[in-house]
């Protein structure tokens, strides 16, 4: 991954995991979509979530999500995750990630996102151009399309309990 890195650390809760305390593969995307959907929306002229709904603006969504799965995670551990977008469209958000626990990778992968609208019907729509100017000027990524982190930048957050 090169460019600008968006970075959070999450604690594996029981809320996380199957009864024998292993990180139920689906969780990881959970945890991906709501780190994913706070960074962006943080990014933009609204700030949050609840703030572009209210809007009408919108919010991110996976169209397609990539992963290896190297190791299980389990119940207590602290992993990272690292965002980096490798394409910057206005249709289109392409963001490797990597989920880590001290230096042992866990999961990695690509993920494209889209901006979709929820009124009047669900439609995906361009990323708000603030938004797609940010990324591509900080990322230092490939910007494809014609128009042109969080809280420091790429610093990691602790999950408070």
């Amino acid at each position: 991954m090169t460019g600008t890195t968006h970075r959070v650390t999450r604690q594996v809760r029981f809320q996380h995991c199957d009864p024998a305390g292993i990180v139920f593969y689906p969780r990881y995307f959970e945890l991906l979509e709501e780190i994913v959907s706070t960074w962006l929306a943080g990014l933009t002229e609204a700030g949050d979530e609840a703030a572009l709904l209210a809007a009408g603006a919108g919010l991110p969504r996976f169209e397609r999500i990539d992963c290896r799965f190297s190791r299980p995670s389990l119940l207590g551990d602290y992993i990272d995750y690292t965002l980096e977008p490798s394409a910057v469209e206005p249709e289109r958000l392409v963001v490797d990630y990597r989920v880590t626990c001290g230096e042992e990778e866990r999961v990695a992968g690509t993920a494209v996102l889209r901006w979709y609208r929820f009124t009047p019907e669900p439609a995906a729509v361009e990323f708000p151009p603030e938004l797609v100017a940010r990324l591509a000027a900080t990322a230092g990524t490939r910007n494809h399309g014609g128009n042109s982190g969080q809280r420091g930048g790429g610093t990691s957050v602790p999950d408070t309990p």
